[in-house]
């Protein structure tokens, strides 16, 4: 029998235990408990919402309210550094990536974008009343200069000298040197952010530059069947035809909820797709539906461009490996691509006026599952004369939707009807309130905006756990 984890979120002592009689002591004859299993350790440090030392190999002095990885890199066509940070409080990771601006840096390279990455941490620190930090470099003067062990001479170390010493008395910084592209998990990763920062990174299919994407192998056909999506998705969208010399070309623009527009042109000749516009919803909303045309080892590359990130492919597919343990192998070709962006997207971090284009790429394939789901079982998603498909087989009795009786049958088990009401609550509730406008005007509005990424993420991770269940039945 594999091994479970088995996650108490509600009960006489929360945390991850590796039996059900450990579990069981906890959860047994408590009031509200809340637990749940999983097939792997993160999934259960996920359902909790903490970060898992154990796994992580996080390196800590037992003391600090906050662990900081810092690293900085230079882009020498351009000239400009950048910095990456991870940050670990509370139970929650952040992840920075920043280009720096300072003139009196540049010519410190990649040692700019760490300064900037220290005070970037330390700054955060400050900002939520965090008392302690224990800050991972790899350069030693960052360090050295802020405890005077190092002389600070040019007018940017005397700053970030200036900067520690304002803020020393705040925050107690411990600091913990790490040997540069060492192995580190996360110094590694920190790296990686600052070059994404830079655009520091590669694509063989797609690339782009600050507002255009060009992707090859597109057919016009294809590209067409995203418009339709688009249309079906937006109410509002307009699509109007521009003059493009040897190919096609149109504008898709929205006026809600703000204004936004696309350029895109076609051609033919090469099978060549540009993009030109805002990354804005619509541009996000676009992307996600061609990552439906791209090869399924393609998807994260793709998305490197998109979110100017550097996230290797085998980091994702370990990720989707850990998230669908029961349904890997067996998921359609389209499906496996959405989900491979679902899983993505707990990679995308900071702050966002709207998250909830994050969420779209898990909640969407949720309608295919439950249409999967109930084919498999004999239950039909159309009813007789009726040209679309529809979940019409469910009722809504107390604000809770049920599987019409007249739809089961002695070969559903109570855990198949259970599991699939389960599932289309999860996909009412949250499917037409995220995807679609109500009037504004109306005095009960139902339109949802999720606003944090932390919490598009936790949708995301509940989302997925679900799609991953019907596969365990």
């Amino acid at each position: 029998m594999a091994k479970k984890f088995y996650a108490v979120k509600s009960g006489r002592k929360t945390g991850i235990y590796e039996s059900w009689e450990e579990c069981k002591e906890q959860v047994d004859g408590f009031s509200g408990a809340s637990y749940k299993s999983f097939p792997a350790r993160k999934l259960a440090c996920d359902f909790l919402g903490i970060i898992d030392d154990v796994q992580t190999g996080i390196e800590r002095s037992g003391i600090a309210e906050a662990i900081a990885y810092v690293d900085g890199s230079f882009n020498n066509k351009s000239k400009e550094f950048s910095f990456g940070v991870i940050i670990f409080h509370d139970q929650i990771e952040e992840r920075f990536a920043e280009i720096g601006s300072d003139p009196n840096l540049v010519a410190m390279r990649n040692v700019a974008g760490e300064i900037q990455g220290a005070e970037k941490a330390m700054k955060f620190c400050i900002e939520n009343g965090i008392a302690s930090l224990d800050l991972h470099y790899d350069y030693e003067g960052i360090e050295k200069w802020c405890t005077g062990e190092w002389k600070a001479k040019k007018e940017g170390t005397k700053a970030y000298k200036e900067f520690y010493n304002g803020i020393k008395n705040e925050l107690s910084v411990n600091f913990i040197k790490v040997k540069s592209h060492s192995g580190d998990t996360y110094n590694e990763l920190a790296d990686e952010l600052a070059k994404s920062a830079l655009g520091i990174i590669s694509a063989q299919e797609i690339t782009h530059t600050d507002n255009n994407m060009t992707a090859k192998n597109i057919e016009f056909g294809d590209l067409m069947c995203i418009v339709d999506l688009l249309n079906e998705e937006i109410k509002d969208l307009k699509v109007s035809p521009c003059s493009i010399p040897y190919g096609e070309g149109f504008y898709l623009s929205v006026k809600e909820p703000k204004r936004q527009k696309l350029k895109v042109v076609h051609f033919a000749d090469k099978s060549k797709l540009w993009v030109q516009g805002k990354r804005e919803e619509l541009f996000n909303r676009f992307s996600t539906y061609l990552i439906e045309l791209l090869e399924t080892e393609d998807v994260s590359e793709f998305l490197n461009t998109v979110h100017n990130l550097h996230i290797k492919k085998v980091e994702i597919e370990s990720e989707f490996e850990l998230y669908f343990p029961n349904a890997i192998g067996q998921l359609p070709e389209k499906l496996n691509n959405y989900l491979h962006q679902a899983v993505y997207n707990l990679r995308i971090q900071g702050n966002v006026y709207n998250a909830t284009f994050l969420v779209e790429p898990a909640i969407r394939p949720l309608e295919a599952l439950i249409k999967i789901a109930l084919q498999d079982n004999d239950i039909p998603i159309r009813e007789d004369g009726n040209k679309y498909d529809s979940f019409f087989v469910f009722y809504k009795e107390h604000g809770i939707c049920k599987l019409n009786s007249n739809y089961i049958t002695s070969s559903h088990s109570e855990a198949f009807i259970e599991y699939i009401e389960r599932c289309y609550n999860h996909y009412n509730k949250n499917r037409h309130t995220l995807s679609h406008w109500d009037n504004p005007s109306d005095s009960v509005d139902t339109t949802r905006i999720i606003k944090s990424v932390y919490d598009a993420h936790m949708l995301i991770k509940d989302t997925l756990c679900i799609i991953d269940e019907y596969y365990s039945l």
